[in-house]
């Protein structure tokens, strides 16, 4: 399902480069998560909030050349991402006196303005912060460094060479595109065929009015394009940033064009995956596979302790050893990280012809319980080990609610959907 971009920032006037561009060498991206467990700080000066405590999170940097660098956020506020202040410093972070060694800021802006610069030195330490606006939330946190050198970090994530480069002479020109800024013909950069590892809706941002790195326009194209038909094989447009479902082992292709007739022109964007899905307290209910009715599972997850229990009431095949009744009855407690979850699972039987005794208890086997999203997930099972070692008993069951009822709980308590991953 293709969505339509959304761009928060106001096309008011086109920036207007210098005649001369410095050549930027690389792009450069740290990142992370707010997860609840940052530190929270008043509003660096400069922000848009002016009250309140908000989350914030640091990481060291050096940089590898000498010069001038930008910054921005790499992930778009508008899809629920946290909007950011982002600050440099040289040296060390004082919380109490957040001006002291600062020699950069650029925050998430809808002005049509030049982003600014900062002079950064090679080898020289310096501390990055990004501190979230006025409402902090969990979610991932990714800001773009471009300058003449590359950033060291130990918060450096790998992004695709394609992601920054430079227009030149020798590109193709293509007719400019309903959606995107400028007119008649463009130099345009064909990059493809690439693939994603994940499929879901993938997040384009690009930074907005910079210098030299101009603003973009980005076409994804399920085949090579053709220069005299820019609309076949077109997935989506869009123009500064957007969103577009892309899938898993698929070919696709990307078109770049500048906002202004360049022959030269550096180029920067980031390409963000969509969020995974997160266990929660939403998850707690009843789940069943339709294919295999008469049984199922009843599953309640406690946040705070990172735990999920799990209670799986089925029946035995035909030809299996198990009491005349044929049901089964089987618990699973442990932990649970991200989507997942693996348990061991505890057998519980009672001898009918002796009620009074306590019901009999051991363990066999294991459970992995994956969800996709807040409606469907598997559990994929093993038990009855043999002398060997290997499972008598290996499947997986596709899972998915009885009852929709707490799917809207579900998905508002965690870092999606609709939300760009981490990088």
């Amino acid at each position: 399902m293709i969505r339509p971009g959304k761009v928060l920032w106001s096309l008011t006037v086109a920036w207007a480069c210098a005649v001369s561009l410095p050549v930027w060498a690389s792009t450069s991206v740290l990142g992370g998560m707010f997860d609840g467990a940052e530190p929270v700080l008043s509003p660096v000066p400069g922000s848009l909030c002016s009250g309140g405590l908000m989350p914030y999170r640091e990481s060291q940097f050096t940089v590898s050349a000498s010069g001038a660098y930008m910054a921005y956020s790499g992930l778009p506020s508008w899809a629920g991402a946290p909007a950011l202040s982002i600050s440099v410093y040289r040296g060390a972070f004082e919380p109490a006196s957040p001006l002291v060694n600062r020699v950069g800021f650029w925050r998430d802006e809808s002005a049509a303005r030049p982003a600014p610069e900062a002079q950064l030195e090679q080898g020289q330490a310096y501390r990055l912060v990004v501190q979230q606006h006025c409402d902090g939330r969990e979610g991932a946190w990714a800001v773009a460094l471009v300058g003449p050198g590359t950033a060291q970090s130990t918060d450096a994530v790998a992004v695709p060479s394609f992601t920054h480069g430079r227009f030149s002479a020798s590109d193709p020109e293509m007719p400019v595109p309903t959606g995107c800024l400028g007119e008649g013909r463009l130099r345009s950069k064909v990059i493809g065929p690439i693939r994603v590892s994940q499929s879901g809706t993938h997040y384009f941002q690009s930074p907005a009015y910079t210098n030299p790195v101009g603003m973009l326009c980005l076409g994804v194209y399920s085949a090579p394009p053709i220069a005299k038909s820019p609309d076949l094989n077109l997935v989506q447009r869009m123009f500064l940033a957007g969103q577009f479902d892309l899938e898993a082992g698929r070919d696709y292709w990307l078109v770049l064009m500048p906002d202004q007739h360049y022959l030269t022109r550096e180029y920067s964007f980031v390409l963000a995956p969509p969020a995974p899905f997160r266990i929660n307290k939403g998850v707690a209910d009843s789940w069943y596979d339709p294919d295999t009715p008469g049984q199922g599972v009843f599953l309640d997850v406690m946040e705070d302790r990172n735990s999920i229990f799990l209670g799986w009431f089925t029946y035995a095949l035909e030809g299996e050893s198990t009491d005349e009744m044929r049901h089964r009855w089987l618990t699973a407690f442990g932990p649970f990280e991200g989507s997942r979850s693996r348990l061991d699972l505890e057998w519980t039987s009672l001898d009918q012809t002796r009620p009074a005794q306590p019901p009999s208890q051991h363990f066999d086997g294991h459970v992995d319980v994956e969800f996709h999203d807040c409606r469907s997930g598997v559990i994929r099972y093993a038990w009855g080990a043999s002398d060997s070692g290997t499972a008598l008993v290996v499947g997986e069951m596709p899972i998915r609610r009885i009852a929709d009822d707490s799917v809207a709980l579900c998905e508002s308590l965690y870092a999606g959907p609709g939300m760009p991953g981490r990088l």
